[in-house]
C-alpha cells in the first residue's frame, strides 16, 4: 500500500507492506511534524517504520530522514553517487540559475520560501547512509527496484514496485514545473538539475516501466500510465515548456 503525505508543494510517501513500512523521501525538514498522523491514517506507528529510502539527496527529499535516525536509529537508503549530498547538504552544479527565474516565476518564489520557511535555510544532512546501485530491488519493506534515472542529480533514482504497479519517480517528472508552474507530467527544470542531456535520456528507463500509477516529488499522482507519461514530457520539452 502506497500513502501520499506532505503539502501541495513537496510530496513524501509510506510504502506499507505486511504491517512494515518505508519512508519513500522525507520532504521538507519541518514535515517531521506529520509523520505521526500520516502514519495513524494507515494504522501504523513509529515502530512499524524500518527504512528510509530516497530517490536523490536534495533538500526537500532528505528532509527529516536524519532527524528520525536520531530518534529512533532508522536506516537511510540512496543511491552511491547521492552519499556526497546527503552528507554534507551541499548540492552539485546544477545548468541554470535559479536566481533570474526567481525575478520571471511566482512559481519558483514560492517554492524558494515554502523551503525556506521549512527548514532548507539549514539544508539537512545524513550522517549515516547505506547506498545502493541502479538495479538493486532493496531489502526494505514494499522492496522497491532501484530505477538508475540520472539528470535531475548525479544519482538520482526512481524507485519501481511491481507488486502495486507503481513507481515513484522523485523529480526525473514532475507534476508541474517547479520554476513556471507549468502542468506537467514534464521534466525537471535546468535551475534545478545536473544535466538535462541526461535527464532526458533517462526517460526511457521509466519508458519501459510496466507501471499505471507515477508518485512525484512535486505534484499529484498521474495515472495513465509510465509511458504515457513520458511521451507527454517529451512533447512539451520539445515544444521549449517547461522553461
Amino acid at each position: 500500500m502506497i500513502h501520499r503525505a506532505g503539502t501541495e508543494l513537496v510530496n513524501w510517501y509510506l510504502l506499507e507492506e505486511g504491517g512494515r513500512v518505508t519512508i519513500v523521501d522525507a520532504g521538507c525538514p519541518a514535515y517531521r511534524r506529520q509523520l505521526e498522523g500520516a502514519l495513524r491514517s494507515i494504522g501504523r506507528t513509529l515502530g512499524d517504520v524500518e527504512a528510509v529510502v530516497l530517490t536523490h539527496a536534495h533538500i526537500d527529499h532528505v528532509g527529516f530522514a536524519q532527524t528520525l535516525q536520531d530518534e529512533r536509529g532508522t536506516p537511510v537508503h540512496a543511491h552511491v553517487q547521492e552519499l556526497p549530498q546527503a552528507r554534507t547538504g551541499k548540492a552539485a552544479s546544477t545548468e541554470g540559475s535559479y536566481v533570474g527565474a526567481l525575478l520571471r516565476h511566482a512559481t519558483a518564489r514560492r517554492i524558494v520560501f515554502h523551503l525556506a520557511r521549512n527548514g532548507a535555510l539549514r539544508p539537512p544532512k545524513v550522517a549515516h547512509v547505506s547506498t545502493f546501485e541502479g538495479g538493486a530491488r532493496l531489502d526494505v519493506p514494499g522492496h522497491p527496484v532501484a530505477v538508475a534515472t540520472p539528470g535531475h542529480s548525479l544519482g538520482h533514482c526512481a524507485l519501481y514496485v511491481p507488486e502495486e504497479g507503481a513507481v515513484f519517480v522523485g523529480d526525473a517528472l514532475c507534476g508541474w514545473s517547479t520554476i513556471t508552474g507549468e502542468a506537467g507530467p514534464i521534466l525537471p527544470p535546468p535551475q534545478f538539475s545536473n544535466s538535462m542531456e541526461r535527464a532526458r535520456a533517462s526517460l526511457a528507463a521509466i519508458d519501459g516501466l510496466d507501471a499505471q500509477t507515477l508518485y512525484y516529488g512535486h505534484g499529484d499522482p498521474w495515472v495513465g500510465g509510465a509511458a504515457a507519461a513520458v511521451a507527454h514530457a517529451r512533447a512539451i520539452d520539445g515544444a521549449g515548456g517547461g522553461r
